[in-house]
Order: C-alpha cells, then structure tokens, then sequence
C-alpha cells in the first residue's frame, strides 16, 4: 500500500485561554480541539498497548468530527463573517473523517491493527450497498489494494455498471498502520496523517478567535506535574511548616492530658498496689 504520509515532527498543541472566549460555541469547538489532540498525542505513544492506541485514535476521530460540527455552527451564526466561513469550508479531509466516524459508531468499529497481520476492508453506507448491474455482462469485484476493481467479460461498460453506496469508506492495516483510502482524491493515507493535517488547520483557525492576551498554545500530552511531598512542602514554605509542627504538638498534648485524666479517674478509689 503506498500511502501520502509524513513524518510526525511536533506534537499537536493545545490553545490557552479559550476560557475567556466570549462565544461559548468557540470554547465547545476548544474543548473539542483539547480532546482531539490529546489523544492524537497519545495515539502515537509506543509505550502504550496496541489496543489502548487503536482506542486513542478512535477518540480523536470522534472529536475531530465534533469540532467541525462545533465550527461550522459558529460559521453559521456569523454569516457576514466570509474569512472564518472559507477557513472552515477549505478545512482537509472533513467529509473522509466524517465518514470514519460514521462507520465506527454504526456498528463497524475501526480495526486494532496488529503488525503481523495485513487486512483490507471496504465498508458502505447502511442501506446504499455497493451495486453491479449487468445485462448480458459477467461483473466481478476484487480489492486491488484499498481500491475496487471491476472486471467485465465481456468488456462493455454500458451494459456492466458498478456503483459505490454513499459514505463508503475502505481501510487496511499493513505493518501496523491504519491506512484509509479517499475516493475523492483517490489517495491512500494514514489515518493519524489526516487527523494531524486537520488538527493543524483547525488550531491556527481557533487560535485566531483567541484574546490577544491569553497564551497562544500549550503542549497537550505535557505530563501533569507530581503533588510535592511533605519535605518538599516545608521547604518551599517554612512558615507554614512550623504552625503545623505546633498545631501538631497541642493536639499530641491534649491527647495526652485527656489520657491521663481517664487514667485517673478509673484508678480514683482503687486501692494502691505494694
């Protein structure tokens, strides 16, 4: 399978500041984005298992889809605005993650590709099946590839037809990768290349949108930092340190004065012991 892919150089990053945003689609279409790249990230991560990343890149189509959707919305509910409306019209390969979407969520999950094993698959749209019709024209169907190829015998084109169903969307896994096929540029490609080009494309259109004084990105898959421990606490704040250490040593005699006053009166009447 030769496919149009590219090295993956830079992580996607995330946008900064979006909760100022003053339309609260944009900051859907953000969240949307956040989702997206961080599981784009996390998708590439080789330490993970296979099936975590299979299931990473799953999320990152679905929100990839939810953040077209949330920017055509705003698109819509600002029609005099004609730059943001052909920002989104012109974004990369929305109809064939669309379509990805459509065909993992209705009942035809993207595969865990498994790099000892090489599959292809075509999958239609439900209802609007692949269809041969032939009049006096023998019609056979084979994969070459990612791509139908229809014979004929004899050849005649006018009498022996074949018509893909609407949405129809054909992928294979060769050397662990998900490989995707576009019916309209006729191009095989990783799924997560195409993912990464729309997430490139949505970032710079969403980064725009932002306030000039919020943070123009932040790394998405940047880990969390580790809560200190104590020690480091009392060293980074002394002061407050040592009010524990006092809060801790009344509490340590209370404890010890309430003890002995039990002590006390349990023993109160006893006869002391030669």
């Amino acid at each position: 399978m030769e496919t149009s892919a590219r090295a993956h150089s830079a992580e996607i990053r995330g946008v900064a500041g979006y909760h100022v945003v003053s339309s609260p689609i944009m900051l859907y279409a953000a969240h949307y984005f956040d989702r997206a790249g961080w599981a784009f990230n996390n998708a590439h991560n080789d330490k993970l298992p296979l099936n975590v990343r299979s299931h990473l890149t799953d999320v990152a189509v679905h929100a990839c889809q939810s953040l077209k959707e949330s920017l055509g919305q705003i698109a819509q509910d600002n029609p005099g605005d004609k730059q943001f409306a052909d920002a989104i019209k012109n974004l990369p390969h929305t109809e064939l993650i669309e379509n990805i979407r459509n065909m993992d969520l209705h009942g035809w999950p993207l595969p865990i590709c498994d790099p000892t094993v090489r599959m292809v698959a075509m999958v239609s749209k439900p209802g609007q099946p692949i269809k041969l019709s032939s009049h006096g024209v023998a019609m056979t169907m084979r994969m070459d590839n990612l791509t139908p190829r229809f014979h004929r015998t004899p050849k005649n084109f006018k009498h022996g037809t074949a018509t893909l169903g609407g949405a129809t969307v054909s992928f294979g896994c060769d050397q662990g990768k998900l490989i995707i096929h576009d019916f309209s540029a006729d191009k095989d490609y990783m799924l997560l290349d195409v993912l990464r080009e729309f997430l490139e494309k949505c970032q710079s259109i969403i980064k725009s949108r932002m306030p000039k004084s919020s943070p123009s990105e932040i790394p998405f898959n940047k880990p969390h930092p580790r809560p200190p421990d104590c020690k480091e606490k009392e060293k980074a704040n002394p002061t407050r340190s040592k009010k524990r250490k006092k809060q801790t040593k009344k509490k340590v005699s209370k404890k010890k004065t309430k003890k002995a006053k039990a002590k006390k009166k349990s023993t109160k009447g006893k006869p002391k012991k030669k």
